[in-house]
């Protein structure tokens, strides 16, 4: 195994800090133009005449001019000294791969090299440790320092994990601030805990997950085929999954909706829950298969287009309750509906919601 640092370069020359320096200053001096001419009426409109006043405007704006000139050359140092590391791994036997972050984004992404390359964009103040542990982890922590660390004039830290096309034991997240981006990659478990950042995936293949976010939404693409436990929490954000196959499900959302387009739910039992939020899922059951749909504030609606069959029952406490007609009910209450489906099935559903109208639809 070999590890080669392709360099350390400074970032100032790219075509992304001269952007983000541009962008900045053409907001910073939007504002104080919008100041030069608030003054230059103000004075203009009640002291015309008056030579002192017309001379606190010149004064005025020649410091405006110097704060304009200090601010270009301060941003413009700050992007001088802002680097980035691009460290190789050649030949390097890594099952599992853990990252610490406290404000940068992520993308990890499949490469067709036989190596795998971390890249990363750093600042002044915040730098990564990259390192290869002997137990065949990859470990990146990022580390911030000074009272100055939260200043970037627009150049967040990122890290690019570009992965070669084999099965991963784990990979584990640990993201205080910063939106996660994965696509086509394989493991065996992945585990994703984000405080404020959006978490998006696609082509992720793995056995089990867990995807956690307390600020964020999560858009989850398609998922692979071999997932046996799929555990997905979002305290406020909202959740998106187009393409899942898993034994068990757990989705929850204290603030936000929930929406499946294509679930295929194995053996055991799944669940769907939002505290505030609605709830829009199309499942495909297989024998014996357990769906429980949950929900305090919004409406639930589920879309049978896959002819399943199963036995169901619905509770709502302020709400309307619909099936197709098609269904035979055995219970018919002003909030309780219960019954199968044409066909009788070892498959269950439940759906309760303290307020909200609950559908079942073909």
């Amino acid at each position: 195994m070999s590890i080669r640092k392709t360099g350390i370069t400074l970032w100032r020359g790219s075509s992304f800090s001269l952007r983000t320096v541009k962008r900045e200053m053409t907001y910073f001096v939007q504002v104080l133009v919008f100041c030069e001419f608030a003054i230059f009426f103000i004075f203009t409109y009640t002291e015309r005449n008056d030579k002192d006043v017309m001379t606190l405007r010149k004064t005025l704006g020649l410091s405006m001019g110097a704060i304009i000139l200090l601010v270009m050359i301060g941003i413009y140092a700050f992007s001088f000294f802002n680097k980035g590391q691009s460290v190789v791994f050649a030949d390097a036997v890594l099952h599992t791969i853990q990252l610490n972050v406290s404000s940068a984004d992520i993308f990890v992404e499949q490469t067709s090299s036989d190596s795998i390359e971390v890249k990363t964009t750093e600042t002044r103040t915040s730098k990564f440790d990259i390192r290869e542990k002997s137990n065949g982890q990859l470990a990146i922590q990022q580390n911030t320092k000074g009272f100055l660390s939260w200043l970037s004039f627009g150049s967040k830290p990122e890290v690019h994990i570009s992965l070669p096309a084999t099965q991963y034991d784990k990979l584990k997240i640990h993201a205080l601030s910063g939106d996660i981006k994965l696509k086509d990659i394989a493991v065996t478990s992945v585990q994703i805990e984000a405080s404020s950042g959006d978490i998006k995936a696609d082509d992720l293949k793995a056995e089990t997950y867990d995807l956690r976010t307390t600020s964020g939404d999560m858009e989850l693409g398609q998922l692979g085929s071999d997932a046996k436990e799929v555990s997905i929490r979002s305290s406020s954000g909202d959740i998106l999954v187009k393409t899942l196959t898993t034994d068990t499900l757990l989705a929850e959302s204290t603030s936000g909706d929930v929406s499946i387009d294509a679930i295929t739910l194995g053996r055991g039992k799944s669940t769907v829950t939002t505290t505030s939020g609605d709830i829009h899922i199309t499942p495909i059951f297989n024998e014996d298969t357990s769906l429980s749909i949950y929900s305090s504030s919004g409406d639930q609606i589920l879309t049978n287009k896959n002819d399943n069959q199963f036995s169901f029952t619905i509770r709502t406490s302020s709400g309307d309750i619909r099936v197709p007609s098609s269904y035979t009910l055995t219970t018919e209450k002003d909030n309780e509906v219960a019954g199968t489906t044409a066909t009788t099935s070892s498959n269950t559903l439940t759906m309760e919601a303290s307020s909200g109208d609950v559908k079942i639809k073909d």
